[in-house]
């Protein structure tokens, strides 16, 4: 666990590093991932990734700001990963599925509804 002191030296707040992506949108797609369940979360470092490139010094990072966020946030953060890796495992079979808001059947590639722009269920 990483954290910073978000209070300028006052010691009143700490955030905590949830997520690394290797790419920005991953990193915006956590972030709104955690915002939707009521967990403020911050991205750093999407300015420098678009200087340095792809370079794991340089990876956006999600953080949240409260302490009593953590957990909940990185348990969404496993689910999340978890569902990327049956997407791409599903997307490899070529397996449709279906927006969980609106009941539009998407392609397998998909991992946000194309009618409606809601992540695929994690």
């Amino acid at each position: 666990m990483h954290n910073v002191d978000a209070s300028g030296g006052q010691g009143v707040s700490c955030m905590l590093k949830v997520y690394e992506a290797a790419l920005v949108a991953d990193a915006e797609q956590v972030r709104d991932l955690l915002e939707r369940r009521g967990i403020d979360a911050y991205v750093f470092g999407e300015h420098t990734y678009s200087v340095l490139g792809v370079n794991p010094l340089a990876w956006p990072q999600v953080w949240v700001a409260e302490d009593r966020d953590f957990e909940p946030a990185k348990a969404l953060v496993n689910d999340y990963e978890q569902a990327r890796r049956d997407l791409a495992a599903s997307a490899a079979a070529g397996e449709q599925w279906r927006c969980a808001a609106c009941g539009e059947t998407n392609e397998a590639t998909f991992d946000v509804c194309w009618s409606c722009g809601e992540p695929r269920d994690v």
